[in-house]
C-alpha cells in the first residue's frame, strides 16, 4: 500500500474561507476528542498544520485548552502539537477550516 502523506493535501483555489491562502497549507478541524481524534489532531499539529478540535462535552477537551496542545508519543511521532482552538462550540472550530475530519 502506498505511503500517503498529509503534507501532500492541497486546497483548490477559490475554496474555503480560511487562512490557507496566507500559509499555503489547509486548516484542519477534527470533530471528536476521543483517542483517535486527539491522536490525529496532535499529529497534524506536530506536522505544522493549524488544527482546531471540537468535542460536544467540554470536559474531554479541558486539558487541551489549558495546555493549548496535545502530547503525542508513538512509534513514528513524538512531540507536542499546538492546537489553535479547542472548543465545544462547533462554529468556533469549523469556521475558517478547510478540512473537517470526523
Amino acid at each position: 500500500m502506498p505511503d500517503a502523506s498529509v503534507s501532500e493535501v492541497s486546497v483548490p483555489s477559490g475554496h474555503g474561507a480560511s487562512s490557507a491562502g496566507e500559509t499555503g497549507r489547509p486548516v484542519f478541524c477534527v470533530i471528536g476528542a476521543g483517542h483517535g481524534g486527539l491522536a490525529m489532531a496532535g499529529h497534524l499539529a506536530i506536522m505544522g498544520f493549524e488544527v482546531r478540535i471540537f468535542n460536544r462535552s467540554p470536559s474531554r477537551i479541558m486539558s487541551v485548552r489549558v495546555r493549548e496542545g496535545i502530547d503525542i508519543t508513538g512509534e513514528h511521532v513524538d512531540g507536542f502539537g499546538k492546537i489553535a482552538v479547542a472548543s465545544n462550540n462547533p462554529s468556533e472550530t469549523i469556521t475558517g477550516s478547510d478540512v473537517i475530519m470526523v
